[in-house]
């Protein structure tokens, strides 16, 4: 059960900051500062990269666990 809560959270994690990276870009440009929205974006979806990356294994694992 504890996989499957961390796994809706990752899920949580990476669509809020796919969804807040394109805001920000948006943002950078209506206020003129895309050289800071650039910046935050690219950790933004670094932090959901990493998040993809730890949620993989584990829905592999939940898989797994399904078939048996």
């Amino acid at each position: 059960m504890l996989v499957l809560a961390c796994t809706f959270l990752f899920t949580i994690v990476i669509h809020t900051a796919d969804s807040l990276s394109y805001a920000l870009r948006l943002g950078g440009l209506r206020a003129r500062r895309i050289g800071l929205a650039l910046t935050v974006a690219g950790m933004l979806l670094l932090v959901s990269r990493t998040s993809n990356m730890i949620q993989g294994p584990m829905l592999g694992s939940i898989a797994d666990q399904a078939r048996r």
